[in-house]
């Protein structure tokens, strides 16, 4: 058995100090502990001089708690794509993923010969309606005194119907553009089309560049708004039954597990994955924070109602490197002797954590509930 000294930390100074003054000489601030086949040994003298407590598991009253993983996502009406109805070269552009845009922001500029000759198309054409329709009213009048043949009415009603077609049609077209032809002269034509961000939100794609052309219909620019952020939480099929809509649900994400964030169980898809998992959407509307990327993973915790659980104190778990550590006592000849189980600990309430997993903990077990820290760090 191998043998060595421990001191106290400073927050049991003062305890020992006031032990010490009553003490004979053998029993001062150090402590000895021995350590054997994964056994911790205190002796009696040690026990009581660093104020040690033992106790039982307690039953007490919590939250009873579904634990899951999953990720933060965003729904798809909250990313906006924006492309172009005809080709062009792409100038003016100074954006980078990430970026942030506001609603009716100038993004980049697109340049195209062929959107100089679909306004003067229009132009040409509005030019001759004024005529179009005056020849109709001029058949018809000599239609109606018989000088005119009526193929004549017709083929004038003909040629204004199509002229009106190909003016509705067009008008149409540049009007997606952005331009608009009310305002639309011989001396404003212009060749270049400005594109404006249509909400507030992030650059999340990016797929264009200075000087490139943007092919009709190809993604230039994502827009993520990132107000309506949403978790999806994997459950498994046995468990389901559990989970009800509105029930709330904390989460943390992976690599931030002080950060805890609150949110309701939104809906509940009716279909099972590869995994027999079914995914759980919690809604968080109006929350955007930094913190929170869509694609991150988290670990949440469904609260289904309340039950009474085997509990712990909060000074009988020892926290190293996330995990959860219990000191059970274990009977030997002399002194006291514990070993260390890994537990699986709840949401802290009033000072005690809920067992959701004993691990190896024994049913019964006598734990360590006042030093442990001292012993495990």
């Amino acid at each position: 058995m191998k043998s060595f000294n421990i001191y106290l930390i400073a927050s049991l100074c003062a305890v020992l100090f006031v032990q010490a003054c009553k003490s004979s000489p053998e029993t001062d601030a150090v402590m000895e502990e021995e350590v054997d086949n994964g056994l911790i040994v205190v002796t009696d003298s040690q026990f009581v001089n660093a104020q040690f407590m033992e106790g039982q598991i307690e039953m007490k009253t919590f939250d009873d708690q579904l634990i899951t993983t999953g990720l933060i996502d965003l729904p798809s009406k909250n990313k906006t794509i924006i492309s172009a109805y005809m080709g062009g070269t792409v100038h003016k552009m100074d954006l980078a993923m990430g970026h942030a845009v506001k609603k009716g922001e100038r993004l980049f500029t697109l340049t195209n010969p062929e959107f100089v000759t679909m306004q003067q198309e229009y132009l040409e054409i509005e030019s001759q309606m004024a005529y179009l329709k005056a020849e109709v009213e001029r058949q018809s009048a000599l239609a109606e005194e018989q000088i005119s043949a009526a193929k004549l009415l017709a083929k004038a009603k003909a040629d204004l119907g199509l002229a009106q077609a190909k003016l509705a049609g067009l008008n149409k077209k540049l009007s997606l553009l952005g331009i608009n032809t009310s305002q639309l002269t011989p001396t404003n034509l212009t060749s270049t089309i400005p594109f404006y961000a249509p909400v507030t939100g992030y650059v999340t794609g990016l797929d264009i560049i200075n000087g490139g052309f943007l092919p009709a219909a190809s993604s230039a620019i994502e827009i993520t708004n990132p107000q309506e952020l949403h978790i999806e939480l994997l459950v498994l099929e046995n468990e389901i039954h559990k989970v009800k809509e509105s029930q709330k649900v904390h989460f943390y994400i992976r690599d931030n597990p002080e950060a805890i964030y609150q949110t309701t169980v939104h809906t509940i898809e009716n279909q099972v994955n590869e995994n027999r998992q079914i995914i759980v959407h919690c809604e968080m509307s109006g929350v955007s924070i930094k913190s929170l990327i869509p694609g991150m993973f988290v670990h949440g915790f469904i609260h289904l109602g309340q039950q009474q659980m085997a509990s712990v104190p909060e000074s009988a778990v020892t926290i190293i490197d996330g995990k959860s550590f219990i000191l059970e006592k274990v009977e030997g000849q002399s002194g006291h002797q514990f070993k260390s189980r890994n537990v699986v600990v709840g949401e802290l309430k009033d000072n005690y954590y809920p067992l959701i997993d004993k691990g190896e903990l024994s049913e019964n077990a006598t734990i360590l509930t006042k030093g442990a820290y001292y012993l495990l760090q």
